[in-house]
């Protein structure tokens, strides 16, 4: 059974998790359906707490996602207005952030 995870980032480099789905297949129309479910939680939730401006019209402002060949074109048209960085950067990200954590002087944290 699929699994598809959306993480948040904080300004302060925290991550939380905004929704977690499984899926019955990882079709476009499966995609689709969670994607929506996905806006319409964020934009729900982003104007319950007055953070209209925070928003890309709706939208998050980038979205980092993997190189699923099925999940690009859907994300692309439920987040039109969100900048969309592929994957490639995100392991770099990831790696860079490893490192940090795996370094001798990198700050421990509870």
């Amino acid at each position: 059974m699929p699994l598809l995870e959306a993480v948040g980032m904080t300004p302060t480099d925290k991550n939380f998790t905004v929704a977690t789905a499984f899926m019955r297949n990882e079709q476009a129309t499966t995609y689709r359906w969670v994607l929506e479910q996905i806006k319409h939680l964020y934009v729900s939730s982003a104007m319950s707490i007055g953070s209209e401006s925070i928003l890309n019209d709706g939208e998050p402002i980038v979205i980092i996602i993997d190189r699923e060949s099925r999940l690009m074109p859907v994300i692309e048209d439920v987040f039109s207005k969100s900048y969309h960085i592929l994957s490639k950067l995100k392991k770099n990200w990831l790696k860079t952030k490893r490192s940090q954590l795996n370094s001798p002087m990198a700050p421990v944290t509870n």
